[in-house]
């Protein structure tokens, strides 16, 4: 049956996240509290419309991360405030800059800084604020049009290095003589959609890329990193009113640095300046893009919207395993000294091996991920996930499926590897596909079946609720929910 198109109203919104006092910084296993704000923190919104039949919500944050609780939270509040909106359309993702605050529970060692606002105080200015972006948004909504483009911008990298023995460890060292390659590959592709007012103007774009935003993630300062500078450059460049609605691809194996090449000749980027490139390689596809998308405008498109809670099985543990992390945790733990505060304990011992490799300098990561306190915490999540996985057998997850004319779009709530991405794209009915990562929750890593065999960092039990029993099943499904979507 052909899908009914209807006339297209499109709304943008944007609101300032940014705290006014030091915050503590996530994305690290270490302490960080911010010395300074270098570029602002936002909530951006795109509202989407066509004819009151069908409708969405696109809502970004320069976060980490965050979990369904506060999306709940923030519906919640919409409701009684948007009767003409399902607020279960509503869709909520990061950029995963790892210089924002905490505004859910990640991994905290630490005890808090007195100086830093505490995640409480966050959580209530960010719902206060992304409220305001979505009704802004919302009521922002005219006739528009809409277009696609697509381009090319090296923005991602795999992070995982491969050795003789088939182990695997996220940034490990590639001048090895073991060093047989990376895990996975990368993905350059920029995919775009041009949103357009009724005088055929751009308003923004929906820029979906491999690579998270995390250049600067051992800074101590507040920024969106190269989205932020992305979002400057753009304004400069098309428009001062110009929207990013910037969603992160499929990318939980990758990084903005090219480990392959220890002098490549290009900005540092683990700097500064790393941000300032991409975001200005970034900038040249959406020009390009633009240019070339005007002359495709469409203003009646197909639009569906669908929404389905999926059922993920849990990574389990086997009883070897299990027996195997008793073993490791005892040994480990029996290095350990009586009082937890001693400069010997294994936390301490962490942080000051972290922050004497920050005095040197030079490229990251500052922090090992194979001391004795990970490896500590890597064998302590195997035990609890053996002794609790028999009560919860499943992971529940939010699924939102989008067709916009010859346009797939869809969301999952993992921190997924490149490969899932792939395939999905590889089989998309949709002439173009847009997928977001870390939407809807914060669930972790989902590694492949390849990584889960190399370990390392990002592939334990640590690091991620589904393993790639999950991900397999969740290509079917959101392949089969878009199929769907364009039987319609």
């Amino acid at each position: 049956m052909k899908m009914e198109k209807s006339a297209l109203r499109v709304g943008w919104a944007s609101e300032d996240v940014t705290p006014k006092v030091p915050v503590e910084l996530c994305g690290q296993y270490y302490q960080r509290v911010s010395t300074h704000v270098r570029d602002p923190l936002l909530a951006t919104a795109l509202a989407l419309e066509s004819g009151r039949r069908e409708s969405a919500i696109l809502l970004t944050l320069d976060l980490a991360g965050i979990g369904a609780e506060f999306l709940e939270l923030l519906r919640a509040r919409l409701r009684p405030r948007m009767p003409d909106f399902d607020t279960s359309k509503l869709t909520l993702s990061v950029i995963h800059t790892h210089n924002a605050p905490q505004a859910t529970s990640f991994f905290n060692w630490w005890t808090p800084d007195p100086r830093a606002i505490t995640m409480e105080e966050y959580r209530s200015l960010l719902l206060d604020r992304a409220q305001r972006a979505v009704l802004r948004a919302w009521g922002n909504r005219s006739p528009a049009g809409i277009s696609s483009a697509f381009g090319r911008a090296v923005a991602g990298h795999c992070r995982r290095a491969m050795y003789a023995d088939g182990t695997v460890e996220m940034y490990g060292r590639t001048e090895r003589r073991d060093f047989v390659g990376l895990e996975a590959a990368e993905d350059s592709g920029v995919e775009m959609l041009f949103c357009w007012d009724a005088q055929r103007r751009p308003t923004g774009v929906i820029l979906n890329f491999a690579c998270p935003a995390q250049v600067m993630e051992a800074a101590y300062c507040v920024t969106a990193d190269f989205v932020g500078d992305l979002r400057r450059e753009l304004r400069a460049r098309i428009s001062r009113d110009f929207f990013l609605l910037a969603l992160i691809a499929p990318s939980g194996d990758q990084s903005p640095r090219d480990l392959t090449r220890n002098s490549p000749g290009e900005p540092n980027m683990w700097g500064e300046s790393g941000a300032v490139e991409i975001a200005r390689r970034l900038a040249d596809a959406v020009e390009e893009g633009c240019a070339a998308a005007s002359g495709s405008i469409r203003s009646r498109v197909s639009f569906r919207h669908e929404v389905k809670r999926l059922q993920l099985p849990l990574r389990r543990v086997s009883p070897g395993e299990y027996r195997e992390a008793c073993r490791l945790f005892k040994a480990l733990q029996a290095r350990e000294p009586r009082d937890a505060r001693s400069p010997r304990a294994a936390f301490n011992r962490f942080v000051a091996e972290t922050k004497a490799n920050e005095a040197i300098g030079g490229a990251g990561p500052y922090d090992s991920k194979l001391h004795d306190f990970v490896l500590l915490r890597n064998n302590e999540a195997v035990i609890e996930r053996y002794r609790t996985q028999a009560a919860r057998p499943e992971v529940s997850m939010e699924l939102h499926a989008l067709r916009l004319g010859e346009v797939a779009l869809a969301t999952n709530p993992f921190e997924l590897y490149l490969d899932y991405g792939q395939r999905i794209k590889a089989r998309s009915p949709a002439r173009q596909t847009f997928l977001v990562q870390l939407s809807g929750d914060y669930l972790g890593y989902l590694p492949t079946l390849r990584a889960v065999s190399g370990g390392g960092y990002g592939a334990l039990v640590i690091n991620g609720s589904v393993g790639p029993d999950g991900g397999d099943l969740l290509v079917e499904k959101t392949l089969n929910t878009f199929y769907r979507l364009w039987d319609k």
